[in-house]
């Protein structure tokens, strides 16, 4: 009830901001603005209003005026620096907004779980200033290793209240602090290694010369001893039997990049099948999709081990299978258990996960083709299995259970 009468309350003071930008009474629409600078979506909402009223240099002006409760948060510091254009100095708003957001004094930004910065669509030098004020303080040496970095940002990270409510359901009704430390560490490691694929992308268009944007990746590549035991690593795929052929099966989780990463790495001899080569629709998709199918049969029968992630959102209909994981409903091939069906191999599952503040490798065996047994038969077994796989590496990741919420509930999470 509380939070309907709130919702009611912003809905008329943006109503009340449109009819006095209407009767052009600006100081009125300016007081009632002022009310709703602390949400970023309220802002959001605010920049269309005035923009349609062709006065966004008065938001803008608000909105610096008010930076201490108006700009805490990224996506409205995305926001004021496309209002800063409408200023009468665009480049000196932008330079002093820079100045004031990277001072010491100003406390870093927030952000929301899915605001990966290739998320804004601004341009390079925009990118690079909200990397920047993004991840401030990355740049100090008493910042810590790699993964005491991580926790720093993870403080920073917003979870909705309501798919923090929603995660407490799943846990008796309560969230527990542990639930939502993971849930915030494993969501600030997405961060950071999606984030480096932007930061590498800036730095080859600007030909390596950003400090700072070098120091990050380096950061990050150097960091990844630190969060990985490579030695473990190593025996863990020394000890996995492949002279069978091995197909392993994973998920999109937040460490999907680095177990592909570990996997070629590790693996000699190893093979990576993407859904995208099997998927889609039409004739020509179908052809290429028989074709990598094929080139998969004829790895594993060479015993070579092959990598995919069958949840991907690339596949035809034919191969689409409905499972419900913790009761939300997820779509995913069954391709793979045709795959190891032809070509008699071993199958497993594959994936990283977070224990004791290292990222350590898991491998479960999975079902193999038994004499007589039928495709439909053997395609049950496999299914049931990367189900129940699916479930229990969520039950142990609060952060990959989020991003299944959020996809399974999206009406309902924020």
């Amino acid at each position: 009830m509380l939070e309907q009468a709130g919702l009611s309350g912003r809905r008329r003071q943006i109503a009340a901001v449109q009819q006095a930008l209407a009767a052009g009474e600006f100081n009125a629409a300016m007081a009632s603005a002022d009310r709703l600078l602390t949400s970023p979506v309220e802002i959001r909402v605010l920049k269309r209003i005035f923009a349609e009223a062709q006065r966004l240099d008065l938001l803008a002006a608000l909105i610096w005026e008010r930076r201490d409760i108006a700009l805490g948060h990224l996506s409205s510091v995305a926001d004021y620096m496309e209002m800063c254009r409408h200023k009468p100095q665009p480049e000196a708003s932008l330079s002093e907004l820079k100045a004031w957001l990277l001072d010491s004094r100003t406390p870093p930004v927030r952000f929301a779980r899915q605001e990966y910065l290739h998320a804004f669509k601004v341009d390079d030098a925009r990118q690079r200033d909200l990397f920047r004020i993004k991840y401030k303080g990355w740049e100090d040496p008493a910042a810590g290793s790699l993964f005491q970095r991580a926790e720093a940002l993870a403080s920073r990270c917003e979870l909705s209240e309501n798919l923090l409510e929603i995660l407490g359901q799943y846990q008796g009704g309560q969230l527990s602090d542990r639930w939502e430390d993971d849930a915030r560490l494993t969501v600030s490691f997405g961060h950071i290694f999606r984030d480096s694929n932007i930061a590498g992308r800036l730095l080859r268009r600007t030909s390596g010369n950003d400090p700072f944007l070098q120091l990050f990746c380096e950061s990050v590549n150097k960091g990844f001893p630190t969060l990985v035991d490579m030695g473990q690593c190593g025996v863990f795929f020394r000890n996995m039997d492949t002279s069978q052929g091995l197909l392993l099966s994973t998920f999109h989780h937040h460490f999907a990049k680095l177990a592909l990463a570990l996997f070629k790495t590790f693996v000699p001899n190893n093979y990576t099948l993407h859904l995208t080569e099997i998927g889609g629709h039409g004739a020509d998709s179908q052809v290429s999709g028989r074709l990598a199918a094929f080139k998969a049969v004829k790895a594993l029968t060479a015993g070579r081990p092959v990598l995919l992630s069958p949840d991907g959102p690339f596949f035809s209909d034919a191969a689409a299978v409905e499972i419900r994981i913790h009761g939300i409903p997820v779509r995913f091939s069954a391709g793979a258990a045709i795959i190891a069906y032809e070509a008699h191999c071993r199958t497993g599952w594959y994936q990283m996960t977070q224990r004791d503040g290292r990222l350590v490798p898991v491998y479960e065996p999975g079902p193999v083709r038994k004499a007589g047994e039928s495709v439909a038969q053997f395609r049950d077994r496999w299914i049931a299995f990367y189900a129940e796989q699916y479930e229990a590496a969520l039950a142990a990741s609060p952060g990959d259970f989020a991003s299944l919420l959020r996809r399974g509930t999206a009406k309902s999470v924020a």
